[in-house]
């Protein structure tokens, strides 16, 4: 959870993340970045074909940027995370999952 760190004397608030993990900002971070290199790409496509040319030079460079950064992550130097799973219902906790998924494997009965 985040909470603000006020310094004496200064009106400016810091905020910290106690209970974030590095990987899973980093985690959160590629996958932020995927979703944006996935629609640069589509841009660049409609550019070159002539169906619709880029607005400035800074929209160019910015898809030129992420569609390196797209190929810096298919080659293997920035691993791709996998998107999180979770098919049970949003509304169930995960100890209702658990059991629902003994029930299927057989392991115990419903109740």
């Amino acid at each position: 959870m985040a909470r603000p760190a006020v310094r004496a004397g200064r009106k400016e608030v810091v905020m910290q993340r106690l209970d974030e993990d590095v990987t899973n900002v980093r985690e959160k971070l590629l996958l932020e970045l995927v979703g944006t290199v996935v629609p640069a790409i589509a841009r660049m496509r409609l550019a070159v074909s002539g169906a619709k040319p880029f607005e400035d030079e800074r929209q160019c460079r910015t898809c030129v940027a992420l569609a390196r950064l797209a190929v810096s992550m298919v080659a293997g130097k920035m691993p791709l995370p996998e998107p999180p799973r979770r098919l049970a219902h949003p509304d169930l906790t995960e100890e209702e999952v658990l059991h629902l998924l003994d029930v299927c494997e057989g392991k115990c009965r419903s109740e």
